[in-house]
């Protein structure tokens, strides 16, 4: 094999790799309309939200997903989630579990209907 060809092979293997261990840092990845939002106080799983449906959202029985108030762009998740539910949009929510088992958003993606 030529070494630019080498060079190409080690590229796509490296790179097949990271995309690997990004799919695997998510417990869950689902998608659907949000059908509810709650809100709560601060500490108490603040901001709370379930998809049509109520798919498990981290690989486990919970079918809601939360971020706190004390969380960076808790503004921003907040205002996006309730925009595409006022939209009837598609959302995509990525959650890990926390340390007592419920599912924390770390990303929200919103998509066109």
């Amino acid at each position: 094999m030529s070494t630019p060809l080498r060079y190409l092979a080690a590229l796509l293997l490296a790179s097949s790799l990271f995309y690997s261990a990004m799919a695997l840092a998510w417990d869950g990845s689902e998608s659907g309309k949000i059908v509810q939002a709650e809100v709560t106080s601060a500490g108490n799983y603040s901001f709370r939200l379930v998809l049509e449906g109520s798919p498990a959202l981290c690989g486990n029985a919970n079918t809601w997903a939360y971020v706190d108030s004390a969380d960076a762009n808790f503004r921003v998740y907040v205002a996006a989630a309730l925009a595409a539910k006022a939209q009837g949009v598609t959302v995509r929510l990525y959650t890990t579990r926390d340390a007592v088992g419920y599912c924390k958003i770390g990303y929200l993606a919103t998509y066109a209907s």
